[in-house]
């Protein structure tokens, strides 16, 4: 059995899906509980359905959401029942969030549909730094660069009556005209409630200065880091691509992906302390599974705080 999903929110880290879900949420008619990448990294549909346990329940996600889980189940009925509490939150037109695997989902979630957000990869990029997603422009736009091409292999799948594509951009420029055209795919009137949810999250009202930021903030040098891997992806997408800009030599890229690995760890110390850290990276690469999920639990906690 498969519990009823809708319509699942799909976009690249970075590019607004969480700013998105808090408009749907609040919407009266619309239920969107959240993001659940960590379900469908957990799951496996290659020759028969599997579940990976460890990889769903140690994720800060599965913990921040609270599951209730009867380990009697067995894996698909497992998979079920989560699904089941995803959709008791709230009733009304279910939704969810993912930023990868939209092609396992389509597998296990046969009907649903899709909107699937645009942003910019060079406000992705530099949106991701901070969240130490990455540790350099050329390494922050990788993200981006799979979530399209999972995109563009799993679009032709979906009916059109069946997908939706709006961009972050007009959806920050022109809210009320954006989610007018997104009800309107869910079968619903758009409510004026939908741009309210900063009173109930840290979420600012939808702002057009955010909107191409890199524009104004980034040096040609950075706009070549985060444009040269995929330009035309990125034109395909409807973003300009500047001329002359340069990828960066051989040894550039080794330097890039010093400088990446540097600011991964650099975070990570920031953020859980040298201990937790070198505990993390050790358990994981020794591949000692049972200690490095107790690791993660404790990280978890930590990473808690700093949710919006």
């Amino acid at each position: 059995m498969r519990h009823h999903i809708d319509t699942i929110i799909y976009g690249p880290l970075r590019s607004g899906t969480t700013m998105f879900r808090l408009m749907l949420k609040n919407h009266p008619q619309i239920s969107n509980a959240g993001e659940f990448d960590y379900l469908f990294d957990a799951a496996n549909v290659t020759g028969g359905f599997s579940f990976d346990r460890e990889v769903a329940f140690h994720d800060h996600g599965f913990h921040n959401f609270g599951f209730k889980v009867d380990a009697s189940l067995d894996d698909e009925a497992l998979f079920d029942a989560l699904l089941a509490q995803v959709v008791a939150l709230k009733p009304g037109i279910q939704t969810f969030n993912l930023h990868r695997h939209l092609d396992k989902a389509l597998k296990l979630l046969p009907g649903v549909r899709v909107i699937k957000l645009h942003r910019d990869p060079r406000d992705v990029a530099r949106s991701s730094l901070p969240m130490g997603f990455a540790g350099t422009l050329y390494h922050g736009v990788q993200h981006w660069i799979d979530t399209e091409r999972n995109w563009d292999a799993v679009k032709p799948l979906l009916a059109p009556e069946n997908r939706l594509e709006l961009r972050f951009e007009d959806l920050v420029s022109d809210p009320e005209a954006e989610l007018a055209r997104v009800c309107a795919f869910m079968g619903v009137d758009y409510d004026p409630a939908m741009l309210d949810y900063e009173e109930s999250s840290t979420y600012e009202r939808p702002d057009a200065r955010v909107a191409f930021k890199w524009k104004r903030t980034m040096s040609l040098a950075d706009v070549a880091l985060c444009t040269c891997q995929a330009p035309e992806l990125i034109r395909s997408r409807g973003y300009d691509v500047p001329e002359g800009l340069h990828a960066p030599t051989s040894l550039g890229k080794l330097r890039l992906e010093f400088a990446d690995k540097l600011g991964r760890w650099q975070f990570a110390v920031r953020r859980f302390g040298v201990g937790l850290t070198i505990a993390e990276k050790s358990t994981r690469w020794l591949g000692l599974r049972a200690q490095h999920n107790r690791i993660r639990d404790k990280q978890n906690v930590i990473t808690e705080r700093y949710l919006k």
